[in-house]
């Protein structure tokens, strides 16, 4: 019995002795310690990564980062510090030391939802999850809807309805959120240009609700007319009212016309055996009078007198006040110059004049003009003369009797 007693104890210090043996040779042999990873979302532990890491090694292998619903994985942890915050493993430099389980760390991640506001289908709308505490990075492109003009995303209204718009550079998510589309009214503002264009081809522009148009086109032409500006409307006295681009505000969809005045040509006729379609020509606004620069025409041996209405006639056009309501063709009318060149009578081939025998005649007395005003002063004044001449003679013959 008791030599039976004896061989149990010897058996088991031997068996002792071999498993100290064997850890011993283990440690020293560098065998590792093995690292579990927690992934903390309903993971069974047999589906636990676990992987072996010898002493003093580093965590060489790791599992795909883990998912769990409403969250989002930020990284592995060893172990809280005093408030309780996790303090994550740096697999660069934390080396391991013995058995390690590390715990899967997670940010509470929110759905932000864009809602347009335009029919879209909610499972069309643009959606982005968003850390607890973080910034809206993601958003989808500007929507669009029929009649209106997209301004902005709002999360919520004020007192008065108004939209309070997110800040996408300030605001932060802390739970769930939709952001509404907003937007603004927008008109149609036409511009009729008045002048055979077809509609379609007329220029047209979105404003916004209350704002001011800031695109037109090029001013319009019209055979025969000057183009003034664009009106909206006409006054009691049918006259328009032009749009003030400068102050005018679109409430609604808006027809801006196109005002002209009509214009005049007024054609000079120099008179001087210019080409006609050389001859001057200017258009003038109806009802004006004529302010634009002429040019001089010349006439050799004539002197330029001004221009008439009549081409023989010295109806001449008073350019400070007469006024334009009819295409008007002005003659040039011409004097001859005071010195006139004597002609000379053509000569044979023999040197002598054809015409020797014809007799120099004088050229005709030259009477004052008529019809003017320093004509008929002259006139006044020779008769007053000649008058007061003849009182003058019979009085002093009436004194030497």
């Amino acid at each position: 019995m008791k030599k039976s007693v004896y061989l149990l104890l010897l058996l088991v210090c031997w068996v002792c002795g071999i498993s100290e043996i064997g850890t011993v040779k283990a440690e020293a042999e560098g065998v590792g310690h093995i690292v579990t990873f927690a992934p903390d979302n309903d993971t069974s532990y047999p589906d636990w990564f676990k992987t072996e890491v010898e002493d003093g090694g580093l965590v060489t292998e790791r599992p795909e980062d883990p998912e769990k619903a409403g969250y989002k994985f930020i990284g592995w942890y060893h172990t809280l510090d005093n408030e309780d915050q996790p303090i994550y493993w740096n697999f660069e430099k934390d080396q391991v030391t013995d058995n390690t389980t590390l715990w899967a760390a997670y940010v509470k991640k929110h759905i932000v939802t864009f809602d347009p506001d335009n029919d879209t289908n909610y499972s069309d709308w643009f959606k982005t999850e968003v850390e607890d505490g973080g910034l809206v990075t993601e958003r989808p492109e500007d929507p669009e809807k029929a009649g209106y003009k997209f301004i902005g995303w709002y999360h919520t209204l004020d007192s008065e309805d108004q939209p309070i718009y997110w800040d996408f550079e300030k605001d932060r998510v802390a739970d769930n959120t939709t952001l509404w589309a907003a937007y603004v009214k927008k008109h149609i503002v036409t511009f009729d240009p008045d002048n055979d264009t077809n509609y379609s081809d007329w220029f047209k522009t979105e404003v916004e609700d209350g704002g001011l148009v800031t695109e037109r086109p090029e001013d319009p032409e019209k055979a025969g007319y000057k183009f003034i500006g664009w009106y909206h409307t006409l006054d009691s006295e049918d006259q328009p009212i032009y749009w003030d681009f400068e102050k005018d505000r679109v409430a609604d969809n808006t027809t801006l016309w196109a005002a002209y005045v009509k214009l005049y040509i007024v054609t000079f006729n120099p008179q001087n055996g210019t080409e006609k379609n050389e001859w001057q020509t200017l258009s003038v606004i109806a009802g004006s009078t004529i302010d634009q620069a002429i040019s001089i025409p010349k006439r050799e041996g004539y002197q330029f007198v001004g221009w008439s209405r009549k081409s023989e006639e010295r109806l001449f056009w008073m350019f400070d006040h007469d006024t334009v309501n009819d295409d008007q063709l002005l003659y040039a009318i011409w004097d001859k110059n005071k010195d006139e060149v004597k002609e000379h009578a053509p000569v044979a081939s023999d040197g002598t004049s054809k015409n020797r025998e014809q007799k120099e005649t004088k050229p005709a007395r030259r009477l004052p003009r008529t019809g003017t005003m320093t004509s008929s002063f002259y006139l006044i004044f020779i008769g007053l003369f000649m008058l007061g001449s003849t009182y003058y003679l019979k009085y002093k013959s009436i004194l030497r009797k």
